[in-house]
């Protein structure tokens, strides 16, 4: 794959929450588990989608990449795939990809410390053959 003279867009964005933070399952009739996004969850798309808006858009059958460096807001150990799941997520709800499955080459970096917030900075680049 090749990304020369490719679309790329890169965004700084605000310290995802944890994956353990994305989801919870709410009892449903006849026994049935329905998972709902949390709060947190949901503003974080919010986010996401403020800072993306005027952003290039991506289409539909474009194979891309992502590089994400993760600049934590404090020392506290984190595995760095509980953060990629909602970043990828909320991308693609504010609307920069179609479908997260466009993904052909993802590259997750641990930055260093950031104090006070934390951030995430993101490239997306669209990968020709």
């Amino acid at each position: 794959m090749s990304c020369t003279g490719a679309t790329e867009v890169t965004v700084t964005l605000s310290w995802p929450p944890t994956g353990n933070h994305y989801k919870k399952p709410r009892a449903v009739a006849k026994g049935k588990i329905r998972w709902y996004l949390t709060s947190e969850a949901k503003a974080y798309h919010t986010r996401v989608w403020e800072v993306t808006r005027a952003t290039k858009r991506f289409r539909e059958g474009q194979r891309l990449r992502v590089d994400a460096t993760l600049y934590p807001p404090d020392r506290r150990a984190f595995d760095v795939d509980n953060r990629v799941k909602v970043l990828l997520d909320s991308l693609q709800r504010a609307g920069i990809y179609p479908d997260d499955g466009q993904i052909d080459d993802l590259r997750i970096t641990r930055g260093p410390l950031d104090r006070p917030d934390g951030k995430v900075v993101v490239t997306i680049t669209e990968v020709t053959a």
